[in-house]
């Protein structure tokens, strides 16, 4: 688009004077940051759906060919030695094919999105609630840990139906001759087998182990940055 002087028309660029090192150019009527949209800022509840959906699947997308080693072991009567695990992924290769590493990640994915999503956004909730009671900016380590173990349970009990599934998709044999069933039909047979208790088997020790394990690792999270920033 030119102007009839025959010059191309100049954008209106507006510099953000409050990033001085970067001074990075502003469009007007274009978002800041991937964060602002056209109908305005996300709420941070949903940044950190989000950011902590998309971290804990990058994370378990790398780490997915130990975990199904670690439940294979959990379901052998062989006791664990780290030495066997690389003979055990081996002979998954050699006799399901390399990408059997992998069984069970895309329930995984589909899993673990909410799961880390939902848990960072109830530790922002509780950590809301905290220091606006009192107008603070950090809280103590009790009421980290309490938002910890909070934020734990929750995601726990909304996502634990996913969980089972994705290990009992990781114990299952690849089928070289049919098909091979998938997330929503394996969920599907425990529903009807034993109904809506049959999905959160084994629902009790796993919140017997997040509530000092989120509680602890969102302290210790919460009272570093405290330390740093």
């Amino acid at each position: 688009m030119t102007a009839k002087n025959g010059t191309k028309p100049e954008i209106p660029v507006v510099v953000d004077d409050s990033f001085p090192s970067t001074r990075l150019p502003i469009i007007p009527g274009f978002p800041k940051t991937l964060g602002e949209t056209l109908v305005g800022p996300l709420p941070s509840q949903v940044r950190n759906l989000v950011a902590g959906g998309f971290a804990g699947m990058a994370a378990k997308s790398l780490v997915a060919p130990l975990d199904r080693i670690k439940i294979l072991f959990q379901v052998s009567p062989e006791p664990f030695r780290l030495a066997c695990v690389p003979r055990v992924a081996m002979t998954i290769c050699r006799e399901e094919g390399v990408s059997a590493l992998w069984k069970g990640n895309t329930a995984t994915l589909i899993r673990v999105f909410p799961y880390a999503g939902i848990q960072f956004m109830t530790f922002d909730w509780v950590k809301m609630y905290f220091i606006a009671e009192e107008n603070r900016l950090h809280m103590t380590s009790a009421e980290s840990l309490v938002a910890g173990s909070s934020a734990g349970v929750v995601s726990v009990l909304l996502t634990y139906p996913l969980d089972l599934t994705r290990a009992q998709l990781a114990v299952l044999k690849k089928n070289k001759t049919g098909p091979n069933k998938g997330f929503v039909q394996v969920i599907g047979t425990t529903y009807k087998e034993r109904g809506v208790p049959g999905l959160y088997r084994g629902i009790s020790p796993t919140l017997l182990g997040i509530l000092p394990y989120a509680g602890v690792a969102f302290t210790i999270n919460e009272q570093l940055k405290r330390k740093v920033c």
